[in-house]
């Protein structure tokens, strides 16, 4: 089982590191700043991790310590840059407090779930996990979305989203991600051990 941790806590930098990729056609990078992950630019911008490889049963958090007026959250089965293609989870603070599971298939944007009804606040976490051909959203460990989707079944990475309109309004933190661990729980009633 493939896991990966980030909290980000290093010196300020241009880019997240040796473990993060940027580089996705027509997207910006993150930095480093004061030990949080940030948009490079105003607009889009998406990093992926290559230190794991996980497989198809994803998941992807982060803690949100700002997030005024944008959007951002997690990203799962994406393909490695230069291609746009995967999954997103994404908390939208453009004043409509939006949950949303959407996709990205070769840099085309389509939503596939979304909730009106969720209010984001600083220091919240998301968390999205993509299990065979559904998506769930998580806002502080409450799943508010549900999404089925079946376009993108491969393995990929994981990473994290933004899109800003002013740089430093929206902040991560405490990043993990990789394989959703399987459980196998028996009941003995159904082998009629009982």
């Amino acid at each position: 089982m493939a896991t990966y941790s980030d909290d980000f806590n290093r010196t300020d930098s241009a880019d997240l590191g040796a473990d993060w990729d940027s580089g996705y056609t027509g997207i910006n990078n993150l930095q480093i700043v004061s030990n949080m992950a940030r948009a490079g630019v105003a607009g889009v911008c998406i990093e992926s991790v290559n230190a794991i490889s996980p497989g198809a049963r994803q998941f992807a958090s982060v803690v949100m310590p700002t997030l005024s007026l944008n959007e951002g959250g997690v990203i799962l089965r994406a393909a490695a840059p230069t291609t746009v293609t995967m999954y997103v989870f994404t908390s939208n603070n453009f004043g409509t407090n939006d949950s949303v599971i959407a996709k990205f298939i070769a840099g085309v944007y389509t939503n596939i779930s979304v909730s009106s009804t969720e209010t984001w606040a600083n220091n919240d976490t998301i968390r999205g996990e993509a299990v065979f051909s559904k998506q769930f959203c998580y806002h502080n460990g409450t799943k508010v979305l549900t999404g089925s989707d079946a376009t993108i079944t491969a393995s990929g990475r994981v990473g994290i989203i933004t899109n800003s309109v002013v740089i430093g309004n929206f902040e991560f933190d405490d990043f993990l991600g990789g394989d959703i661990e399987r459980k196998l729980s028996l009941n003995p009633h159904m082998f009629g051990w009982w």
